[in-house]
């Protein structure tokens, strides 16, 4: 949830480039792990950018979570 509150804040401001402004989308991946877990630092990384290339292929302008090596 909080991923996407950041995406829509992000995309909420275009930014002004002289006089045009340009619209911005955000691709957001997202991974967590909780004591006791077999991942490390490396492999919670590794699933959170797993993440983000499912969210730009699936059309970009996305939060995606990775699930436990399914993401959703």
């Amino acid at each position: 949830a909080l991923a996407e509150r950041f995406r829509i804040a992000m995309c909420a401001a275009p930014k002004a480039v002289g006089t045009h402004l340009i619209p911005v989308t955000a691709s957001v991946g997202v991974a967590a792990a909780f004591d006791p877990t077999p991942f490390g630092p490396g492999d919670v990384l590794e699933a959170a950018d797993q993440a983000l290339y499912r969210a730009k292929a699936a059309g970009r302008n996305a939060v995606w979570a990775w699930d436990r090596g399914r993401p959703r």
